[in-house]
């Protein structure tokens, strides 16, 4: 009979305990953090969550948080730029982007704060915005999205074009759904007298 010794033992034990349990698989970026003011955050899929900071990595099915007067502005492999405000909570669904054809499609989800969409180089009408109580489709847009902790959403579009439909999966028979309007503004431009 062969006796170990028992560090021997132990190491045998630990590598066969992680063969059991392999590290989460690495997710493929699809974006990087362009800039955090203050508190920015991320959760990838199956790992934990940690403070972001600029040319840090965006992956698919993450979530995006910021903290109170926080903000955080994500560009993506298009082009599109997503600017996260104060006490936002964001995940990216899916990001599909083809950049021999500028084809693909992006879906995200604002359950609550402010989001400021600005398209980049995805054509057509792959990019769907949803929030608890609307889901927003995209097209040439740049929008400012606010989700306010009741759910209700508010959609200001700059330029472009958007489709507004509420899912009927929000209407609630026994209470009222929440509220989701829209409308179309100017893009603010700089004050006079400043370069």
């Amino acid at each position: 009979m062969f006796i170990l010794r028992p560090r021997i033992a132990v190491l045998v034990l630990i590598g066969m305990v992680a063969a059991l349990f392999p590290p989460p698989a690495e997710a493929e970026m699809i974006g990087l953090v362009k800039r955090v003011v203050y508190d920015g955050y991320g959760t990838p899929p199956g790992l934990e969550r940690e403070e972001k900071f600029a040319r840090f990595p965006v992956v698919q099915d993450e979530l995006l948080e910021t903290g109170e007067d926080a903000a955080m502005l994500v560009e993506f492999l298009d082009k599109t730029l997503l600017t996260l405000g104060s006490k936002s909570h964001l995940v990216i669904d899916s990001m599909v982007y083809d950049a021999n054809s500028n084809q693909g499609s992006m879906v995200v989800t604002l359950s609550v704060g402010i989001l400021r969409y600005i398209s980049g180089k995805l054509k057509g009408r792959g990019v769907r915005i949803n929030t608890p109580s609307a889901a927003i489709g995209l097209r040439g847009s740049d929008a400012l999205i606010t989700v306010k902790p009741d759910g209700s959403t508010t959609v200001n579009v700059f330029e472009g074009e958007f489709l507004f439909p509420i899912p009927a999966a929000t209407m609630k028979p026994a209470s009222a759904p929440p509220k989701a309007s829209a409308c179309r503004r100017q893009v603010p431009s700089a004050p006079s007298g400043r370069a």
